[in-house]
């Protein structure tokens, strides 16, 4: 299928694609649950080795790399813009809004991947991603030419909710033309993405920053989405099952209002307790209301038959702990290598490169073997295991602890981290039917998104409240005879260094105490996590491919 049809032959070709993906879940049932252990690709039916549309070598090159600079965009706009908040907030307004920045990004970003995922389900997801980069395009543009911090976040806001449709459009696009078994290598390219974000985005943020000004950060955008947009152009011929989609409305409204509410709770956990738990009451309450309406409509934005399959539940539940624990990784080690160990912010902050090179090694090498076998299953749980063990590792360093020893520690709980996400969105997708691919690729992002969210509310609480616990007694004294409050203290660590010997001395103690109290933390997230995901039932990828093939998983 290289080229598009039109009217009843196209139709004739999707009722075939159809048509041979129910006959080959029907010959799998069996492999369903067989046992354990490698199998060759000549054991697998022919449409497990199959995708629903074809692609010829050279497209297939061109479309990845536009989905990768998509997904790009989406990871760099999320971590470039740390390096230029002070810039600004010179221009726009006041440093204490300027988090708002970064949040609404987040926010925008957290409440559309479900929607996007079931609108690429309905309306073919080349397209859906076609709008979602044009949307981002337009967002960034106007992020670039904000005259106010208001405007900015409000445009930021936009990106968010664009970008949301590019980190799970993309990887659900790999779905549609790469078969189950492949699509390792493909995910692992596309969590390069991340990794090169990571490691790039403060640097290139402060180059522009420095040379252009911070409006460049969101003006680069608009040629390497045009870029995008093309190259990505064979997808949009990808035609959805659905021939009449029938859109769910109030469900779209009540999940997004619903994940509006929980996420700018989980910001406002710095006010006061009693600030943040309106916000997520509310948000829980609505979030009851949207469950209960996807019951009752024909095409929910959220299908919840995908929970009959044992791998959906296992594998959401497992990314879902897994969130919890390792976004404290990118908050924790930077701030024990200043605080602690006394290395600048620029060289705390790339005390985090192991972490990204370790995911991009890990996912890469689980990706080919996956491809040679066919079997995913032990994957995420070897991976939460081996994440909590580099942190329990990281919970044994000193102030004497070299910095070549602290990286090693950083790198194998990134190569933990590259186990998990990747396996997890392959073990999704190859579960639901292919109508739901995008749905099912959307809840893997979704529930880690959700994770991360209430493991930074956690990480944060549990931060602060052992520090002034560790502190209560200890008078900041400044060496200019001024005493400093324990929160200027968590706004600007680098008032540490304006102490007085003794009291420095107390305060790197308090933090370290601190950091390893919630590294413990996340460790028991990750064991729970590994447990939860030893529970992914024991088959080879292309074995279910209908909704009623293999219903328990």
């Amino acid at each position: 299928m290289t080229t598009e049809n039109s009217g009843s032959a196209a139709e004739g070709e999707d009722t075939e694609v159809n048509s041979e993906l129910a006959t080959g879940a029907a010959e799998t049932k069996s492999e369903a649950v067989a046992a354990d252990g490698p199998v060759a690709a000549s054991d697998l039916p022919d449409a497990a080795e199959a995708a629903p549309y074809d692609l010829s070598p050279p497209q297939k090159v061109f479309v990845t790399a536009g989905l990768m600079l998509g997904t790009s965009l989406a990871a760099l706009d999320l971590l470039i813009i740390v390096t230029a908040l002070s810039d600004i907030a010179s221009d726009l307004g006041k440093l204490s809004d300027a988090p708002w920045i970064f949040t609404s990004y987040l926010l925008g970003h957290t409440i559309a991947v479900m929607v996007w995922g079931k609108l690429g389900d309905q309306f073919g997801r080349g397209k859906a991603f076609t709008v979602a980069i044009s949307g981002f395009i337009v967002a960034s543009a106007l992020a670039g030419a904000s005259q106010s911090l208001t405007m900015l976040i409000a445009a930021r806001l936009l990106q968010g909710l664009a970008g949301g449709g590019l980190v799970a459009l993309s990887q659900a696009i790999i779905g549609d033309f790469v078969p189950a078994r492949n699509r390792g290598g493909y995910l692992a390219a596309m969590t390069s993405t991340w990794t090169i974000a990571s490691l790039l985005g403060p640097l290139l943020g402060g180059l522009l920053v420095e040379s252009v000004g911070w409006r460049w950060i969101f003006y680069m955008n608009l040629p390497w989405g045009i870029v995008a947009i093309i190259l990505v152009s064979p997808t949009r011929r990808f035609k959805p099952l659905e021939r009449r989609p029938k859109i769910d409305y109030r469900g779209a409204a009540l999940l997004m209002l619903g994940l509006g509410f929980t996420t700018v709770g989980a910001a406002l956990i710095e006010n006061s307790w009693q600030f943040m738990l309106p916000w997520l009451v509310v948000g829980l309450v609505v979030l009851a209301f949207f469950v209960a309406s996807q019951f009752k409509v024909p095409e929910p934005v959220v299908p919840l038959s995908m929970f009959r399959h044992g791998v959906v539940r296992a594998a959401s539940a497992g990314t879902f702990l897994f969130g919890v624990a390792n976004f404290g990784s990118a908050i924790l080690i930077p701030l024990y290598a200043q605080l602690v160990n006394g290395v600048s912010p620029t060289a705390a902050g790339y005390s985090l490169t192991p972490v990204p090179v370790g995911i991009l090694c890990s996912a890469t090498i689980t990706g080919w073997l996956i491809k040679r076998t066919g079997w995913y299953r032990f994957y995420p749980a070897i991976g939460a295991a081996l994440f909590a063990g580099g942190v329990l590792l990281l919970m044994t360093m000193d102030p004497s602890t070299s910095r070549l020893t602290a990286m090693s520690y950083a790198f194998i709980a990134g190569l933990g981290n590259g186990m998990i996400q990747p396996v997890v969105t392959i073990a999704i997708q190859d579960s639901v039917p292919y109508r739901h691919l995008g749905a099912g690729t959307a809840l893997a992002f979704s529930m880690r998104s959700l994770g991360q969210t209430l493991g930074t509310v956690v990480i944060g609480v549990l931060l602060s409240a052992r520090v002034s616990s560790e502190l209560e007694d200890v008078e900041l004294l400044g060496v200019d005879g001024q005493v400093i409050t324990t929160d200027e203290l968590e706004d600007k660590p680098e008032l540490i260094d304006t102490l007085i010997e003794p009291v420095q001395e107390a305060v790197v103690n308090a933090y370290h105490i601190a950091i390893d109290n919630t590294f413990a933390f996340m460790v028991v997230a990750s064991l729970m996590a590994a447990v939860v995901a030893s529970f992914l039932p024991s088959k080879p990828l292309g074995s279910v491919v209908d909704e009623e093939a293999n219903p328990s998983g």
